[in-house]
């Protein structure tokens, strides 16, 4: 593996950040996705233990976390070297990735760890009608996914999500943890983008991509699936650093911009 980054192609474009950790798999099909439920078992400090009852047959390993690209896909080979080749692969505070020889088997391990990781949530609620005004207020604007809006009305979440960042696309499209209000970012972190406003909703600033508005949402579904008490890993400042000034970072978000 070495220190190599993966080229891209002759259109200009690069290759995916995570070209180096799907090409040392050997099998033909590889699926990575980051699939709510699961992240929110990813992101706990006992989330192997828990996943060792629901993955219970499959061929399947975890790796902690590390920065995604080359870093993440060393963590990987050094698992498979230890381990054999695997199917299923839980990277820690990150996501999903299913290895198979065809797309029907990747399909059905993908399906196989959605049932045993899912758990059912409550809908959200709907934002309180004077958001609004206090988006005007604040110079700011409701989050347009209205999953987002859950963790202004459970202190319970929104103090999870004032606590940190849990996985990396969080970082790059919502910078450190919530704010409560309109609370100061602690000293040291780069400054997070989502407020909740408790008993009324969530805002970002204006001008952000859609992206930023379903990561919003995707904190709020993940969270609520974690369970009371539950210990949770949260980013370090280091780690997110490292991914706020990563230009392959900085190059996906004009990509996610120009859609």
């Amino acid at each position: 593996m070495g220190g190599a980054t993966p080229t891209g192609g002759s259109d200009g474009r690069r290759a995916s950040i995570e070209t180096s950790l799907h090409a040392i798999l050997p099998q033909r099909v590889v699926v990575h996705l980051h699939m709510i439920p699961l992240i929110a078992i990813a992101i706990r400090m006992d989330a192997e233990a828990v996943l060792a009852d629901r993955l219970a047959g499959l061929r399947w390993g975890m790796v902690g976390y590390h920065k995604p690209g080359v870093d993440l896909a060393q963590a990987v080979q050094a698992l498979l070297d230890a381990r054999g080749p695997l199917s299923v692969l839980v990277l820690a505070n990150h996501g999903l990735v299913v290895a198979a020889d065809t797309i029907l088997e990747a399909e059905t391990l993908v399906t196989a760890v959605m049932e045993r990781v899912e758990e059912s949530i409550p809908p959200p609620p709907a934002p309180d009608s004077r958001l609004a005004t206090c988006a005007s207020a604040l110079g700011g604007v409701p989050v347009n996914d209205p999953a987002a809006h859950r963790l202004a009305f459970d202190d319970r979440l929104a103090h999870l999500a004032a606590s940190g960042s849990f996985y990396p696309d969080h970082v790059v499209f919502l910078g450190h943890a919530a704010r409560l209000g309109t609370a100061a970012t602690p000293p040291g972190r780069p400054p997070g983008k989502l407020s909740i406003i408790p008993g009324l909703g969530c805002l970002l600033p204006p001008g952000l991509p859609s992206d930023a508005h379903d990561m919003a949402a995707c904190i709020a579904e993940t969270l609520a699936r974690v369970p009371v008490g539950a210990p949770l890993n949260v980013l370090t400042a280091d780690e997110e650093r490292e991914l706020v000034d990563w230009d392959a970072e900085k190059y996906r978000q004009q990509l996610s911009q120009q859609v």
